[in-house]
């Protein structure tokens, strides 16, 4: 986090929801269990909040001014950006390499390769009858997420103000019209969660009076419930092939968008509300959120690599046993990774942040 914005701990227990959601969502399969359904949405959460956090980083990193001048402070980000993101995810697509190499196991279809590791592996969802791998397949979110971050700190620092505003909104309306094209693997697609989470970074950073968000304030956590609500709601519909329209399904993504920004605002405000704030101010909760990064990134393989593990052994695990092996590897690994390996490089990160 940037020292010159304000830390909201309550932000890394949102992160910890989000990526909570995510292994629901795969390692309930994994383990033989039926889905759970919706939990693949908190990629969403992850990028409402990375949507808030870089944009105020970035704002206030515009409004101090910078001797050495715009470019200056665009380069720093993304070496910034650089030094947290690509250390453990290269290493990680190193050693399944290495385990491919010396294993002969099919990870992914060789020619792949310059997807990951070029972080456009959300392209490959566009070609028909593509075998993606499992192993890798999470990554298509990193992937949207640096995308976002080489284009819109060139957007926020050369924008003037005034017209920011109406910059973020445009984006929001870009991620809302190309959602309907089921395309949501594709960086425009998923604008309005991101832009929603800049949107708010500019309100926040600059005081603005915004009624809609006013309100939003005034009547969470229940605002958050009723967006939530109809957010489900509407997707039993269509899901389920009971209704469907263009305008119903953006109707579903507004509703998304506005259930992860509530979600955002109440862990930055410092209200205090009876059932939420002890949960995000959980310590636990928030160690998570620092290692999520990790988590989310070591997650996948781990089923695959513990299955065929008990399949060679002839281990009959119940599926009970074997979702709590993969939470517990999952985050002794990240634990492992953030300690010995992510900490080192965020330590670097405060050479460039002027």
């Amino acid at each position: 986090m940037s020292k010159y914005i304000s830390y909201f701990p309550k932000i890394d227990s949102l992160r910890t929801i989000a990526v909570t959601m995510t292994l629901l969502a795969h390692f309930i399969t994994d383990a033989g269990w039926k889905r759970i359904e919706y939990m693949n949405q908190g990629v969403y959460l992850f990028f409402t909040i990375s949507g808030f956090l870089i944009t105020s980083i970035l704002l206030k990193a515009k409004d101090r001014g910078n001797e050495k001048g715009k470019i200056s402070v665009v380069i720093n980000f993304i070496i910034r950006r650089g030094l947290r993101l690509f250390p453990i995810y290269y290493l990680f697509l190193l050693a399944l390499i290495c385990i491919k190499y010396f294993t002969n196991l099919w990870l992914w279809n060789d020619g792949f390769g310059i997807y990951y590791f070029t972080y456009t592996s959300n392209f490959l969802f566009f070609s028909e009858d593509i075998d993606q791998s499992s192993l890798v397949g999470h990554i298509w979110t990193l992937g949207v997420e640096e995308q976002f971050y080489i284009l819109w700190p060139w957007l926020i620092i050369f924008f003037n103000k005034k017209p920011l505003k109406y910059l973020i909104v445009f984006f929001i309306l870009c991620g809302l019209v190309f959602s309907l094209f089921y395309i949501k693997r594709f960086p425009f697609s998923n604008y309005h969660t991101l832009g929603i989470g800049a949107f708010l970074a500019y309100i926040n950073t600059y005081k603005v009076q915004n009624v809609f968000f006013q309100l939003i304030n005034k009547y969470n956590p229940a605002s958050c419930f009723l967006f939530i609500l109809l957010f489900f709601s509407i997707s039993q519909l269509i899901d389920h092939h009971l209704v469907y329209s263009n305008a119903l399904f953006i109707c579903r993504e507004i509703f998304l968008m506005l259930s992860t920004v509530s979600l955002l605002m109440i862990a930055i405000s410092d209200r205090k509300y009876k059932i939420i704030s002890p949960l995000l101010n959980n310590k636990i909760m928030q160690y998570i959120g620092k290692i999520s990064y990790g988590i989310y990134l070591y997650h996948k393989p781990i089923p695959f690599f513990i299955n065929m593990l008990c399949k060679k052994n002839n281990w009959d695990l119940p599926p009970v046993v074997l979702f709590i092996i993969y939470i517990i590897i999952t985050i002794m690994i990240a634990i492992l990774s953030y300690k010995y390996i992510e900490l080192f490089f965020l330590k670097l990160k405060e050479k460039f942040d002027k």
